[in-house]
Formats: C-alpha cells, sequence, structure tokens
C-alpha cells in the first residue's frame, strides 16, 4: 500500500480515489521532487494515523491540512 501511494502521488498527484473525486496532491514547496514529497507525505500519513493525532486535528479543525501534508510541504486541491 506504501508504494502504491508513494508512486500514484508522485507520477499521478493523487490515489485513484482522490482522482475519481477530482482531487489532488500538489507540491507547495519547489525544492523537493514529487517522489521524494509523495515519501514524506505517505510515510507520516501512517505514522500520524497511528496516533490518531492527525485525524482529530482535521475532524475538529476547519481549515487543517493534516501534518502529514505539513511536514511533505504538500496539500490537497480541487482538480480544474
Amino acid at each position: 500500500y506504501l508504494a502504491y501511494s508513494i508512486l500514484m502521488d508522485a507520477y499521478k498527484h493523487g490515489t485513484v480515489g482522490k482522482l475519481y473525486l477530482g482531487l489532488k496532491v500538489v507540491k507547495t514547496s519547489e525544492i523537493r521532487s514529487d517522489l521524494l514529497t509523495a515519501f514524506y507525505r505517505n510515510l507520516s500519513k501512517i505514522f500520524f494515523a497511528l496516533l490518531l493525532w492527525d485525524a482529530i486535528l482535521i475532524l475538529l479543525m476547519t481549515g487543517h491540512i493534516g501534518l502529514h501534508n505539513t511536514i511533505a510541504k504538500s496539500k490537497v486541491v480541487q482538480s480544474p
């Protein structure tokens, strides 16, 4: 699952579910490559999901983008 998520985020800007919903993952920093950004995003997502902290913040705070996106310097946006 981790390899699938990293490769899809890096090369298609989102997993099949995001693409189906018209969402895409974009970098907020041009310093990192797409592959490295996707790696950081998905690895930290698994770590914070285990802690449930990130999920609680996303549910409670309007506009919270998630710690995994902050660490990876990315965000999820509506695809044009």
